[in-house]
Parts: C-alpha cells; sequence; structure tokens
C-alpha cells in the first residue's frame, strides 16, 4: 500500500510545523522568571518564616550570588536592603 502525498496535505503539514517552531519560543518566555530589586517597603503581612510562599532565589547583586529565599525573607527584613529577588 503506497501513500500519496499532494501539495494540499504537504502544505497543511508544513503549516502545523512552522506553528509548532514559531510558538515554542512564546511558550518558554512566560515561564520565564524576573529579576526585581527588593522595594524599601513591604506589606505588613509579608513576615519571614510567617507566611506560605515558596522558596525562590535571592541575593545581594542581579548577578548573583544567589540562594534559596521566600520573597518576605529575601526583601522584608532589616537586613535586605539592596537584595535582589529572582522569581515570578
Amino acid at each position: 500500500m503506497r501513500i500519496r502525498w499532494n501539495w494540499k496535505s504537504m502544505g497543511i503539514l508544513a503549516a502545523l510545523i512552522a506553528v509548532m517552531i514559531t510558538t515554542q519560543p512564546l511558550a518558554a518566555k512566560n515561564f520565564r522568571m524576573d529579576i526585581s530589586k527588593c522595594p524599601n517597603q513591604c506589606r505588613p503581612d509579608q513576615i519571614c518564616g510567617v507566611t506560605q510562599e515558596v522558596p525562590k532565589q535571592c541575593g545581594p547583586s542581579p548577578q548573583g550570588p544567589w540562594y534559596g529565599s521566600t520573597y518576605s525573607c529575601c526583601c522584608c527584613t532589616e537586613n535586605s536592603k539592596g537584595n535582589w529577588f529572582y522569581g515570578g
């Protein structure tokens, strides 16, 4: 049994492959985490060790070195001035 391809089915297959290739980088960007400088002031409910936050990364500069920390522990403590948070 031979499969015969015509131009219409080849075009549909090429279009599907092109859509898959072009949308993949867009999907990867949506899940990229952002690096942000800690604000000067946090909300009153953001207390290190009390909130149920997921640990991300914290560091003294945008280049690191990074260590695991929640947002509240990275940005809302007395010694957090100048910290950077890597998370989304």
